[in-house]
Parts: structure tokens; C-alpha cells; sequence
């Protein structure tokens, strides 16, 4: 007799990748199936200035933000760009976006919004200013706020995607962050909210949409139902490409080449990287205006051969008549 084969188990991934639902910090039970795939609204913010980001100094492990970063993420609560009506609310576990979050998004304007910390919303550099705490840790400053399922032992620890002192991008580093940007994707659409406000980071936002935000900076970006990110049009926001002044675009750490508004490009990189950035748009204006004036002259040929076609063939049966 032939011994019969016991069904192999599947490997069960971390849950932070699952994209299951589970117990809310507020007590309320999600559904365990995952969502089917639907269309969502993700309002990016990158955090309000931490203390690295005045200091340079990337040494002290996870720090917070500095006062002038309080007051900024208190102004973006005033602002009215996060007047979305958020069903959901996702931080990095990282200490500046999780204080972003409370200060930005205070409990008392969304009362009833479940709020979440996930590690694939984490920085993508492993120096100790982009390495997180302990969850143990973090639940003492956060734990009445945000839901820490998703925080696991060590989630911190994870390839990096770029040598510093040779400038070059490091392969295992650079697959590991592909991955997380597609489990984020999955892990978002497996979430029944549909408008969601997400804290994250710098070079996150720079790999997975191509786009430079400056400290509170929003970016409002719809994810469809193939799991791809594509940019809404806001009154007001207009970005262009990042020319460097070596005349070459701008890429972090391997990203693709990058987007950002005047004001974050000038902030950023100077006055004449804005000079050669808005040369760069005009030309990049001028040649989709010069593409749509081809399509609409061909779509015009078009019609008219087809006209012509039918005039041709309706021709004879009349004469016949």
C-alpha cells in the first residue's frame, strides 16, 4: 500500500505582512478574512522635524522631534490638509512619526479612528537614528494611542539599501525594500478603510512613490486595485522634476528619480538646483504639449480617413437611387 502524503502546512508569513484584521487597540474586532482588493485614498505625511534632521547627527538611536517640530505637526492639525475624514490612521513605529500622529491627528478631532503602528512603514537606513525601540518601549509612551499588534520582536533589524562611504545601492538591501513596499500595498488594500492618513518617513516616500517631501508635507496618492500608487491633483500642489546643479536628476539611495514642490526643492537643494528644476519642467511642458497636439492631429487624421471611407461607400448607392 502506498503511504498517503499529509498536506504540507503553509508558511504563515509575520503579521505584519499577513494583512489580516485583528482587535483594535479600541477593543473592536475587525473581520479575520482579508479585504477584497478596493480602491484607496492614502494621504502621505512625512513627520515634523526630528532632532537628526537639524543635528545631521544620525548617532542617537530613534529620536523624537524637536520644538519646532512639535509646533509644526500642531499647525498641520490646524491646516485643514488633514480634514479628510480619515477612517484609519498609520504610523511608523519610529518615536517622530508616532509624535507627528498624536500631535497632528489628536485624538479629540478623530475620536473613533483606529490608529496603528506597522513596521513596513519604517525608514529605510539602518543608522541608529532609523533603527526603532523595543515594542515593550514604544507601549510606554504609545500604548493608549496606537495599536502595536504589527510590532513584533526586533522589527527593526533589516538589510540596508545603501553604502554611505562607497555611494553605491546594496542589492539585499534594495530587494528587502521592494518587498515591503508590495507588502504594504497588500497589507492597505487588506484594511476595510478606504481613506487613510499614513505617517512615514523621508526616503520611504522618496522609493516607493518618487516624490521629496519637506518636514509635514502631505501628498495625496490613490492606491488602486492593482496595488499601484498614483498621485491625486491638489489645488495648489505642483511638483517637478529635481535637477541637481551637475544638471543630472535627482535619486535617494537608489530610488527612482524624484519629484517635490519649489519650496522643497529650494529648501533642499538650493536655488540653483530650483533654477535648473523649473528649466527642466518647462521642457518637460513643452514636450507633452507638443505629444498632445500630435495625438489630437492624428486622432483628427483619423476621422477623417474613416469620413472619407464612408462617403465613398455611401456614393454609389445613392447615384444607384
Amino acid at each position: 500500500r502506498r503511504a498517503r502524503r499529509r498536506p504540507r502546512r503553509q508558511a504563515s508569513l509575520p503579521r505584519a505582512q499577513a494583512g489580516m484584521h485583528r482587535r483594535s487597540s479600541s477593543g473592536s474586532v475587525d473581520d479575520e478574512a482579508p479585504a477584497p482588493a478596493q480602491r484607496k485614498l492614502v494621504w502621505f505625511v512625512r513627520h515634523a522635524e526630528a532632532l537628526h534632521n537639524v543635528s545631521k547627527d544620525s548617532s542617537q538611536r530613534d529620536p523624537g522631534l524637536t520644538d519646532n517640530g512639535r509646533a509644526q505637526a500642531q499647525a498641520l492639525a490646524t491646516s485643514g490638509s488633514l480634514d479628510v475624514g480619515p477612517d484609519l490612521i498609520v504610523s511608523s513605529p519610529l518615536k517622530r512619526t508616532l509624535e507627528t500622529a498624536v500631535l497632528a491627528l489628536p485624538r479629540d478631532a478623530h475620536p473613533d479612528v483606529r490608529r496603528v503602528a506597522t513596521p513596513l512603514a519604517q525608514e529605510i537606513g539602518t543608522s541608529n537614528a532609523d533603527t526603532g525601540r523595543p515594542r515593550a518601549d514604544i507601549a510606554a509612551d504609545f500604548g493608549a494611542e496606537f495599536d502595536l499588534s504589527e510590532v513584533e520582536d526586533m522589527w527593526y533589524v533589516k538589510p540596508a539599501p545603501w553604502c554611505k562611504t562607497r555611494r553605491i545601492t546594496l542589492d539585499p538591501g534594495q530587494q528587502a525594500l521592494r518587498e515591503r513596499k508590495v507588502h504594504l500595498a497588500h497589507w492597505l488594500q487588506a484594511q476595510r478603510a478606504t481613506r487613510i492618513v499614513l505617517v512615514t518617513h523621508h526616503g520611504f516616500i522618496c522609493h516607493l512613490l518618487g516624490v521629496e517631501l519637506a518636514n509635514c508635507e502631505v501628498a495625496a496618492v490613490e492606491l488602486t486595485r492593482a496595488g499601484e500608487w498614483v498621485e491625486r491633483k491638489v489645488r495648489g500642489v505642483q511638483r517637478m522634476p529635481i535637477v541637481g546643479g551637475d544638471g543630472k536628476p535627482v535619486v535617494h539611495k537608489g530610488s527612482r528619480p524624484l519629484r517635490a514642490q519649489a519650496s522643497t526643492i529650494l529648501k533642499h537643494y538650493g536655488a540653483s538646483a530650483l533654477a535648473a528644476s523649473e528649466q527642466a519642467a518647462g521642457t518637460e511642458s513643452a514636450i507633452s504639449a507638443s505629444r498632445r497636439r500630435i495625438m489630437l492631429a492624428l486622432q483628427a487624421a483619423a476621422v477623417a480617413a474613416l469620413l472619407t471611407t464612408a462617403v465613398w461607400r455611401v456614393l454609389p448607392l445613392l447615384r444607384s437611387k
